[in-house]
């Protein structure tokens, strides 16, 4: 005669169809547990919702992620590999190009560089000194002085597909001492590493509902789970939520 199911057993296997439905819907992460975005749109249709699940849930066996976040590629010290080669689109710019209207008049290093289009994003929206070069190793031009002391402000998106290229992209910026602003996962703000290298009073957060990047010549794709780390900035709030429709018009009051 078969065993019935205690109550035990029964309230066990609840648990575990709960947990893989938890799993299923959660943002996809990376080998350390950090949410690495979501291209998925709002308008996605069943079939689609139903491979990003699929995609999810592969994540989670394996610890990795085969579409990576929207960053862009640097030097060949920087890239992450081909998911981080991403152009983040004008409009994600223009949406807090507002909130850093009293960077307009300094000097801004975008050292990340993927097609140079991003530095035109940000002439265009009043930021006229902003230096963005090909072929320069983030890594080496950070180590020349002459260089960095003409650079008020740090602000872009770096790679960070590997955990390793961001902490160290962090640790190094954090030593330069200069405001810098870069577009991160938003699991970064849990981080222990980042509460080690930054003074976290500090420290000050962006959060956009999404963030729009293309390939070059490509169509945009919107991205969630992202936020703009802000370092020795000196906004007037520390928390700053920022719509899709924003256009940048609104300062930092």
């Amino acid at each position: 005669r078969p065993k019935k199911r205690g109550a035990k057993a029964k309230r066990f296997s609840q648990l575990q169809e709960a947990d893989d439905d938890s799993r299923e819907d959660s943002p996809p992460t990376d080998a350390a547990g950090e949410c690495i975005g979501d291209a998925e749109g709002d308008a996605a249709s069943a079939d689609g919702s139903a491979v990003q699940r699929k995609r999810r849930k592969r994540a989670g066996r394996s610890g990795l992620e085969q579409r990576g976040p929207p960053t862009v590629q640097g030097s060949g010290a920087m890239s992450g590999g081909a998911s981080d080669e991403w152009q983040t689109a004008r409009r994600s710019w223009e949406a807090v190009s507002g909130i850093f209207s009293s960077w307009r008049g300094r000097r801004v290093w975008m050292p990340f560089y993927y097609d140079g289009k991003c530095a035109d994003y940000l002439r265009e929206l009043g930021f006229k000194q902003v230096v963005h070069r090909p072929n320069d190793d983030f890594f080496i031009r950070v180590r020349d002085t002459k260089f960095m002391k003409k650079i008020d402000f740090i602000w872009d998106n770096p790679p960070y597909t590997s955990q390793e290229t961001k902490e160290e992209v962090l640790r190094t910026l954090a030593a330069t001492g200069k405001p810098f602003a870069m577009l991160l996962p938003i699991s970064v703000l849990h981080v222990a590493f980042v509460r080690e290298v930054l003074d976290m009073s500090q420290v000050q957060t962006i959060i956009p509902r999404r963030v729009f990047v293309r390939k070059s010549g490509g169509g945009e794709v919107p991205f969630k789970y992202l936020c703009w780390l802000c370092y020795k900035m000196r906004l007037k709030r520390d928390l700053h939520f920022i719509e899709d429709g924003d256009d940048g018009g609104a300062d930092d009051s």
